[in-house]
C-alpha cells in the first residue's frame, strides 16, 4: 500500500516547480508497475491525494457533474497526477481522494494554511498578509479528518473505485468569518493586511458530494482544536 500525500507545490507554484514534483510522481507511479507486473496486482495499492482546490477552482457549490476548471500550474498537476494514477487501475487498486482547503497546527517548515497562519500570527501578535479577498469562498477541512478518512479506506480494503471522493465540508466560508471565527477562539482581534488578490477566486461544493461517511466538524470546532494543538506544542 501507498499513499501519495507528498510534495511541496501550491497554488502559487510555477511550472518548473510542478513539473518536478510530477516526475516524482511518475517515478512512484512506474516503480508501483514494476512491483504489479513481478507480484501480481494484489502486491500493493496506491492512494492517491489530489486537490478539490485546485481542480475547480473559481467554481462554486461544485456538484455532481460539474466541468474541471485547473487555471494554475498546481491545478494542471493534479489533474495530471490523476490521469496517471487512473491509467494504472488495471495493474493495481487505484483510490484518488480530492480534499478542499485543508488546516490544521502550523508546523515549521511546512506550508501554512489560512487558518494556521491566523492563529499562529494571532498568538505571537503579528500581522498577517492575505492574498484573497474578504468575500473568497472557501471550504475547509482538518487535516487529521483528511487522514482518519483514508487510514480508514486502506483498513476496509474496498474495491477500487474509479471515481474520486470528494473529501469536502459543503460549508462554504468567507475569508471574513474565518478571520472572525479566529479572533473569537483567541479572543484578541486580528492584525490582518491584504496584498495583491492572486488568490481570490471562490471554491465551493455542493454537500451531497462528500462520502456518507465523512461529516467534517463544524469550522469553530476544528480552529478552537488547532489552537489547542498550537499551543500545547509550543
Amino acid at each position: 500500500m501507498v499513499v501519495w500525500a507528498a510534495g511541496r507545490a501550491g497554488f502559487s507554484s510555477d511550472v518548473e516547480t510542478c513539473e518536478k514534483e510530477r516526475l516524482a510522481f511518475e517515478d512512484v507511479a512506474v516503480s508501483l508497475e514494476a512491483l504489479a507486473a513481478s507480484r501480481g496486482p494484489d502486491a500493493a495499492s496506491f492512494h492517491v491525494v489530489s486537490s478539490a482546490g485546485g481542480l475547480y477552482e473559481g467554481l462554486t457549490r461544485v456538484m455532481s457533474g460539474s466541468p474541471l476548471t485547473p487555471r494554475r500550474p498546481y491545478g494542471q498537476l493534479k489533474h495530471a497526477q490523476e490521469m496517471r494514477a487512473r491509467a494504472m487501475n488495471t495493474s493495481i487498486p487505484v483510490y484518488i481522494y480530492r480534499v478542499s482547503s485543508v488546516y490544521g497546527r502550523p508546523l515549521s517548515d511546512h506550508r501554512v494554511s489560512l487558518i494556521g497562519e491566523l492563529i499562529r500570527n494571532g498568538v505571537d501578535r503579528k500581522p498577517s498578509t492575505l492574498y484573497g479577498k474578504m468575500d473568497t469562498l472557501r471550504d475547509y477541512v482538518n487535516n487529521e479528518e483528511i487522514a482518519h478518512h483514508i487510514a480508514r479506506r486502506i483498513n476496509e480494503q474496498r474495491a477500487a473505485d474509479s471515481q474520486p471522493e470528494m473529501l469536502v465540508a459543503g460549508r462554504p466560508a468567507s475569508v471574513s468569518q474565518v478571520v472572525d471565527l479566529v479572533e473569537r477562539v483567541l479572543r484578541r482581534r486580528l492584525l490582518v493586511s491584504f496584498a495583491e488578490a492572486w488568490n481570490a477566486r471562490d471554491i465551493s461544493f455542493d454537500p451531497a458530494l462528500r462520502p456518507l461517511d465523512f461529516r467534517p466538524e463544524p469550522l469553530q470546532t476544528g480552529i478552537a482544536r488547532v489552537l489547542f494543538q498550537y499551543l500545547s506544542k509550543r
